[in-house]
């Protein structure tokens, strides 16, 4: 009997494993099946913020594998489209105000909260000449109360193209603050990227964030 039972056993956590397999193995193939260049940019009148919105995921704002979700980060990170930043800026700083008002008292003064992101790595604002978060960043600074500053930035800080990187260059090419970031007491910060596979690049830059000392850090992405 107890033979029995340890086979069922294997067996079960062998069907389990299978249906990992299986689930991973559907998402890639659903993900190379979108094509964002066959999606025009979004564009005013055209119901593009409904469509995003109807997109919702727990995970981030938005789940990568939706065709509008993926062509609208396509647009904004690779052909910088102006309207598509002003869009996704809008939508994440509604989400960053969202996420505060369910963490904290909303007798909160904002102007406690600092606003940063997750550079892009040095390598791949060589090749594009433009750092896309930053872009959001910028944005969102026009029209909000909050603080925002740049704390993040790389050990290797020189700006070169990915064809003139070695390998061990790449790999050096580490998350590091800034000299000059500081955060004032009492201030909690906020630390957003654009896409977000497994979270190691948010949980890096998190941990990197506890040497400021903030009252609370949240992260968010525009998409999982």
């Amino acid at each position: 009997m107890r033979i029995k039972n340890i086979f069922e056993f294997i067996i079960s956590v062998y069907r389990f494993c299978l249906s990992l397999i299986y689930e991973e193995g559907s998402l890639k193939t659903e993900r190379n099946k979108l094509d964002s260049r066959t999606i025009p940019p979004p564009r005013r009148g055209n119901n593009t913020e409904k469509i995003l919105c109807d997109a919702s995921s727990n995970y981030a704002i938005f789940p990568y594998t939706k065709p509008h979700v993926h062509s609208s980060i396509y647009w904004f990170k690779y052909k910088r489209d102006r309207y598509t930043i002003e869009l996704l800026s809008h939508m994440l700083h509604d989400e960053i105000i969202g996420l505060i008002s369910d963490k904290l008292d909303k007798r909160q003064n904002i102007n406690n909260w600092i606003v940063t992101f997750a550079p892009s790595t040095s390598f791949h604002c060589g090749d594009k000449g433009w750092d896309h978060n930053e872009d959001i960043f910028e944005q969102m600074k026009e029209n909000s109360s909050f603080t925002f500053q740049k704390v993040f930035g790389f050990s290797n800080g020189e700006i070169k193209s990915s064809k003139k990187l070695s390998k061990n260059e790449r790999k050096n090419n580490k998350f590091t603050l800034l000299p000059n970031a500081k955060i004032p007491p009492n201030s909690g910060l906020i630390i957003f990227d654009d896409v977000t596979t497994t979270g190691s690049t948010l949980k890096n830059l998190e941990n990197l964030a506890e040497k400021l000392k903030p009252k609370m850090i949240l992260v968010v992405a525009i998409a999982h």
